[in-house]
């Protein structure tokens, strides 16, 4: 039976990258980009940065004032949550990626 067949991957011109098995194998990994108020980004790391779900958090220079990322999809969910509840977040996209194992 040979080769196996892709799953369905949800960026189209990679599909034919990785077999079933790779795709079932593969971790998530969630980022989030956030615009703040000026002058507020500091105060928002610290608070993102006592979330257990982050595994980190730093300033950015543009279009984004911050970007966070978590491993998992379970503890994302969770912190997109308590991040959200950050005062003086203007803003913020999510962004979810994978890794292979």
């Amino acid at each position: 039976m040979g080769e196996e067949l892709p799953v369905c991957c949800p960026i189209p011109e990679k599909r034919a990258l990785f077999s079933r098995r790779q795709w079932l194998t593969m971790i998530p990994v969630g980022f989030m980009f956030i615009e703040c108020r000026y002058g507020s980004q500091d105060d928002i790391i610290e608070q993102i940065r006592a979330v257990p779900e982050v595994v980190y958090a730093y300033k950015l220079d543009k279009s984004y004032d911050i970007v966070v990322k978590s491993d998992s999809d379970e503890k994302f969910t969770s912190a997109i949550s308590k991040v959200r509840a950050a005062r003086d977040i203007l803003n913020t996209d999510t962004m979810i990626g994978f890794k292979r194992p």
